[in-house]
């Protein structure tokens, strides 16, 4: 006895016909949200090993420098022990469900790569405020690790700081290089 056995998507066309495979819109928001994956990722190891590995500050490269610090304020330390830190991370929960719905955030490649940087940025700090230990602010009161220092002084940021910054870039230069065509 033999069984005969063919997949077929919706369309009943044949799986890896060129009638299925993903639009353009499908695959930019695919890398939107790999990118956003793979910021949080490596956002979460990076501090995770700072919080295991580094209990003085020290010197890594050039004006470079690890300190640890858990930071209940907003990005760059600024409004620490205020409510502020709970709030921005309300509001970072509202944008990055806003970017995640908007058709703009898909327009190109470059563009869902750049908001992907972005998302992953918010997101990576609201999982230490949601995980961490806080002040007892409510759900998202909890600090945010920052390790990264230019200088040895203010500010002091993580990589998610830093992703997102490198995500608003992107998102500028995308716009900028769309209005000139």
């Amino acid at each position: 006895m033999t069984v005969a056995v063919t997949m077929t998507t919706s369309t009943n066309a044949p799986l890896g016909d060129a009638s299925t495979d993903a639009t353009p819109s499908q695959r930019c928001y695919g890398a939107l949200l790999a990118s956003a994956g793979a910021v949080v990722a490596v956002d979460q190891l990076s501090k995770w090993w700072v919080v295991n590995n580094v209990s003085a500050p020290r010197t890594v490269v050039g004006p470079f420098r690890l300190t640890a610090m858990l930071n209940h304020g907003v990005a760059f330390s600024a409004g620490s022990g205020a409510w502020l830190g709970p709030l921005v991370a309300g509001y970072a929960l509202v944008a990055v469900a806003v970017m995640l719905r908007s058709p703009s955030s898909t327009r190109t490649a470059g563009r869902a790569v750049a908001v992907g940087l972005m998302i992953g940025g918010a997101a990576g700090n609201l999982v230490d405020r949601l995980l961490r230990d806080g002040p007892g602010r409510g759900p998202l009161g909890g600090g945010v690790v920052d390790f990264i220092s230019v200088g040895g002084g203010w500010p002091v940021f993580n990589l998610a700081d830093a992703f997102l910054c490198a995500g608003v870039a992107g998102v500028a230069a995308t716009a900028l290089l769309a209005s000139k065509q």
